[in-house]
Order: structure tokens, then C-alpha cells, then sequence
């Protein structure tokens, strides 16, 4: 017998699920992106080595990118808000804890606590994303969100004070008012079998194995694309000094202007939504990358170096946009889209030391010509899933109106 896809019915994006989807979807990826400050003030406090204290951080973005996968089925069921909620309290207790731990082994515990509930947190956001109309616009938006608040905390926090406190303290904030949203956090209510579903939700012709092998191919694609994408990102100050010949105040300013690259990307993503598909831009994209890895990892120019920096982080956070609203567009229920976050941090947390151990190995240019060998490999099978997602997604509304942010 054959079997269908029974999409769940997806719905306009209104402020209050915006901000509860994007917050707690946030929480997972904050550590990440508070990685510099929380290894400075982990090793100014306990007085330990840069090393253990990055094994330390690695163990909890693994096991955030673990919880986020095992809770997969749970947040894409009825218990979603459930599993954020546990998620988000032991969050904030395990950040909290950090801040303010008298010995490294109960810190060392408190941030692995705090890893597992922001994976359950991040998995429930994540599958929360894949309800909304037009997952494209949505992701550029959630896109945009995290920017700009990642973008506000690594400004306030040297401001008030570099340390362990606030590098965790404001993490746990962060989780915090994410537990406060999760009551607008949209739910799953979307049939298990065939014989409970409506027939406007039994419309895609695509069949479930179909899906299932995109979804793993998904989640197996796009840890790698992250460590290849976070690892340029690891080594662009001693590559940025070392070989293109950046004086250290002009390295702060290009790591600067290529944040902008990334907000820019985002916003180009709000105003496309789904106008060129997802598996179009998501090959020209990464073709793109190819060719600025290379550039990258070759150039000795200042200006040259400077430019390929700012266009590849605009080109990742379209991609990286386009592939979680690939994730979200092959299953409304979130049941793909719910570990794509998490499991992006597996490439993240090894990406330091893959970029570290091959550029002193083989040096940067040829460190270059292997992630971007990582990179064409990818082109042809994200291609086709994303066509597959659209494919799905215009036969689920054939006639779907653009997102709509609107009050309530």
C-alpha cells in the first residue's frame, strides 16, 4: 500500500509564536555563540588551561546536539512545549549554576546540565519553526533574530564585565525569559495515521520513505556543512593575520563588517521568502562558498581577504537559512526541523580543532581546497532535497499567501 505525507496544516506567523519559537530555538545556539567569553572567564576563574577548558565547552554543545536529536518523536508530538519547558528550567538552573560555582568540577557539571536542556530546548524551537507559512521568509527572520540579539549580548557583556558571571549569567537570562514564552509556543496537533486525517490534509503525493531518507540526508548533510562553515570562522584571525598581513585593530573591524554580511543575508532571505525555490539558491550558495573558501584560505591581499570574509558569512546565513526551512518545509510537525539545530552543533563544536589540526598540518591553502571539497560534495543531494521540500510544500497549499507577522 502506498503511503502518503499528512502534512499538518501550517499557519501565519504572528508575534507572540515569533517570539517564543525564535527564543527558544535561540537558547541552543547561545553557547556557541558566547564560545570566546565563556572560555575566558572559565579559565581566568579556575586558572586552567585554554584546552580543558574548551573540551569542557565542546562536551556541552555535544551534549546539546545529542538531547536535541533523542528528543526528536517528543517534539513532534502533543509533549513539545513539555520538552521546552524541562528543557529551558534545567537551562537556566545549569547556566545559572556555572555563574557562579565555587570549584570546576561542579561548573564542569552545571554546563553539562545546562548543554542537555538547551539541546531539549532548541529541538522544541526548532520544530516550533516548522508550522509557519513560507519557512523561507520565517527562517530569515529567525535568522535576523538571532543575529541581532547574539549581536547585543557579545556587546554588553565586555561593557559590564569579561567573566564567567556574566558569560553564563546572561545565558541563563536568555533561557529564562525563553521559559517565560513557552505558553506561545505553537504545539503539534497533526494526525499520526491516515485514517484520522482530514482530506485537505492528505494532499501530498510524496511518500513517507521518500521523506525519511531527505530528512537523514538532511541531518547528516548539514553537520558537515557547519564544521566546514565554523571552521573558517575559527581560523580567520590567525589566517586574516598571518597570511593576509591584518594588523589586529583592522581584524577586529573585518570580523565586525562581516557580521553585517550575515544580516544582510538574512534580510535578503525575508524579502525573497520562497520566490526562487530553496534548491536553486541553495547550489548557487554553496558554489559561492566553494569559491570563497578557496579564496580565502589562497589570498595574501588585505582587501581581497576582507571581501571574501564579509560575502562568506552572507552566503552562510542565507544557506543556513534555506536549510532549516528545508528542514521545516519537508514535515510541518517539526519532526525534521526539531534536531537540524541541535545537530548542526556537532559540526560547530569540532570545528576548532579540525581547522586548527589541518591548516598546521598542510597549511591553510590546502586546508582550504578540502573544505571546499567538502562543500561541492554537498551541492547535488541538498539540491534535491530542497526541491523535494518545495515540492511538498506547494502541494500542501498550492495557493499559500506570504507570511504575515501579525499581533496576538
Amino acid at each position: 500500500m502506498h503511503t502518503t505525507l499528512i502534512p499538518q496544516e501550517r499557519v501565519n506567523l504572528r508575534v507572540s509564536s515569533a517570539l517564543a519559537s525564535f527564543l527558544v530555538a535561540l537558547v541552543g545556539l547561545v553557547a556557541a555563540n558566547l564560545m570566546p567569553f565563556m572560555l575566558i572567564g572559565l579559565t581566568a576563574r579556575f586558572d586552567t588551561s585554554a584546552v580543558t577548558a574548551g573540551a569542557i565547552m565542546t562536551a556541552s554543545l555535544l551534549a546539546t546536539a545529542v538531547v536535541a536529536v533523542f528528543t526528536l518523536k517528543l517534539v513532534s508530538g502533543p509533549r513539545r512545549r513539555t520538552v521546552a519547558q524541562v528543557g529551558l528550567l534545567l537551562a537556566t538552573v545549569g547556566y545559572a549554576g556555572a555563574a557562579f560555582s565555587p570549584s570546576m568540577e561542579l561548573t564542569t557539571a552545571a554546563v553539562l546540565i545546562a548543554g542537555a536542556g538547551a539541546g531539549a530546548a532548541v529541538s522544541a524551537g526548532g520544530a516550533a519553526l516548522a508550522i509557519f507559512r513560507n519557512p523561507s521568509r520565517v527562517m530569515g527572520l529567525n535568522m535576523l533574530f538571532n543575529r541581532t540579539a547574539i549581536a547585543v549580548l557579545l556587546a554588553l557583556i565586555p561593557l559590564i564585565s569579561l567573566s564567567v558571571v556574566t558569560a553564563f549569567g546572561s545565558a541563563a537570562l536568555v533561557s529564562l525569559l525563553a521559559l517565560v514564552t513557552t505558553l506561545w509556543l505553537p504545539n503539534t496537533i497533526a494526525p499520526e495515521d491516515e485514517t484520522n486525517a482530514s482530506p485537505a490534509l492528505t494532499a501530498a503525493p510524496v511518500s513517507r520513505r521518500s521523506i525519511t531518507v531527505a530528512g537523514i540526508g538532511l541531518l547528516v548533510a548539514f553537520p558537515v556543512w557547519a564544521l566546514t562553515e565554523d571552521s573558517v570562522w575559527a581560523v580567520a584571525g590567525s589566517m586574516g593575520i598571518e597570511q593576509a598581513r591584518l594588523s589586529e585593530e583592522m581584524l577586529g573591524l573585518v570580523l565586525s563588517l562581516s557580521t553585517v554580511g550575515g544580516l544582510v543575508g538574512a534580510l535578503l532571505i525575508i524579502a525573497l521568502g520562497n520566490r526562487f525555490g530553496r534548491a536553486l539558491p541553495i547550489a548557487v550558495f554553496l558554489l559561492l562558498g566553494v569559491g570563497l573558501k578557496i579564496t580565502l584560505t589562497w589570498t595574501t591581499d588585505p582587501i581581497i581577504f576582507t571581501v571574501a570574509l564579509i560575502a562568506g558569512n552572507f552566503a552562510y546565513s542565507i544557506l543556513f537559512a534555506l536549510i532549516v526551512a528545508t528542514a521545516a518545509a519537508l514535515d510541518a510537525t517539526g519532526k525534521w526541523s526539531g534536531p537540524t539545530l541541535g545537530i548542526y552543533l556537532v559540526g560547530s563544536a569540532f570545528a576548532p580543532f579540525f581547522a586548527a589540526a589541518v591548516a598546521e598540518a598542510f597549511g591553510y591553502q590546502t586546508y582550504g581546497l578540502i573544505i571546499a571539497a567538502m562543500n561541492l560534495c554537498l551541492v547535488i543531494p541538498l539540491a534535491i532535497i530542497a526541491r523535494l521540500s518545495s515540492r511538498i510544500e506547494n502541494t500542501e497549499s498550492p495557493s499559500e499567501p506570504s507570511v504575515l507577522l501579525a499581533q496576538g
